[in-house]
């Protein structure tokens, strides 16, 4: 067992879950990473490598859910945020029939170069719920870019700094939690050997997912963008405009080994640059992995800026301290939120930082 994290910010409950985590049959390394905190049952912030044996409930329900960097194609200038603001209010309901009929459309790749299999025959509430961000700690938002550290890099991604950015945090909704259901419903919390028949069920639909988590957060994009008005968004869905795409929730099966990374709640180490979101209001940052030290941190990063406390402890908490509050409708930047958490981070702290100079 192993913690990539601050002794400072280690939880009792988090740290628990990871031992038991640790003591799993067929484990050969756990390790929490900066984000831990603690699950339902199993951290979130882990990376849990296996021999030869798959765990779905170290990854939960939630299977595919990540983080899409898009581009807008919006010059940084031309900043409307009170007006995208009201524009984007109703939308958080149902993506429509025409696009949720792009989950099996093929061929699609997003980000630009990688495929992604089409998702068929989605009915009733899995169909609903394409396209739709979710609850809990999912969110969109308008970012700006503020500092570049490597130009190189920079390039690499074919990224404007003159231009804003869409980050998008959904996952696979209903989808993934009935794959999860399927499987516990059969075998509860016991391992699947990859060689059986209940691995290969599992997996196909695991991938499944996967998918439609990907899709979903083009939907999103598109949605969103296609709101706004003036903006051209026929090329959301060509997968071009798809800087970054990484999922945190999901098992991968290590190249040459019959070994699994079960991550939850861990952004992939092994798979080039990616994003991690800042806390609502902050920084997010885009950072290249160290490949010689990727295995040290179980083949994962961070995925976030994590929480001090379980949502229910925080909720009661914040009950406690502020029992006739209205709920939150700004950050201390003063930035809208709606029912699709969407933040215009930076873009309205700039503006009031220009305000306060005059």
């Amino acid at each position: 067992m192993r913690f990539i994290i601050s002794e400072t910010l280690l939880e009792e409950d988090s740290v628990q879950q990871l031992t038991n985590c640790a003591k799993l049959k067929g484990v050969v390394l756990a390790v929490g990473l900066p984000d831990l905190h603690p699950g339902k049952g199993y951290p979130i912030g882990s990376s849990i490598i296996t021999q030869g044996l798959i765990y779905p409930h170290l990854v939960g329900e939630d299977i595919g859910c990540g983080m899409s960097l898009v581009r807008t194609g919006i010059a940084a200038t031309k900043q409307k945020a009170e007006k995208w603001y009201k524009q984007l209010l109703g939308i958080e309901g149902r993506a429509g029939t025409e696009l949720e009929e792009f989950a099996a459309k093929a061929p699609f790749e997003w980000p630009k170069g990688r495929a992604v299999p089409p998702v068929e025959g989605l009915k009733d509430a899995v169909a609903a719920r394409f396209g739709t961000v979710g609850r809990g700690n999912h969110f969109v938002e308008i970012q700006e870019l503020f500092q570049v550290a490597n130009e190189e890099l920079f390039k690499q991604l074919n990224m404007d700094q003159n231009q804003i950015y869409m980050l998008i945090h959904s996952g696979s909704r209903n989808y993934g939690e009935k794959v999860y259901e399927a499987y516990t419903s059969k075998h509860g919390t016991k391992p699947a050997d990859i060689s059986s028949p209940e691995a290969a069920e599992y997996l196909a639909e695991h991938n499944k997912a996967l998918a439609y988590a990907r899709r979903s957060r083009a939907v999103i994009a598109y949605r969103i963008l296609s709101q706004i008005e003036n903006i051209d968004t026929s090329w959301i869905t060509e997968g071009s405009s798809c800087v970054i795409d990484t999922c945190h929730n999901y098992i991968e099966q290590l190249q040459a080994k019959n070994q699994f990374v079960h991550r939850k709640g861990a952004a992939p180490g092994n798979a080039g640059m990616i994003i991690i979101p800042g806390s609502r209001g902050a920084y997010s940052y885009i950072v290249k992995p160290v490949e010689e030290n990727i295995a040290i941190s179980g083949y994962s990063l961070a995925h976030g800026a994590g929480r001090a406390m379980k949502r229910s402890k925080a909720l009661a908490k914040g009950k406690t301290i502020y029992p006739n509050s209205n709920p939150v409708s700004y950050t201390h930047l003063r930035a809208h939120e709606t029912v699709l958490d969407l933040v215009c981070r930076l873009l309205l702290e700039k503006k009031k930082k220009k305000k306060k100079k005059n």
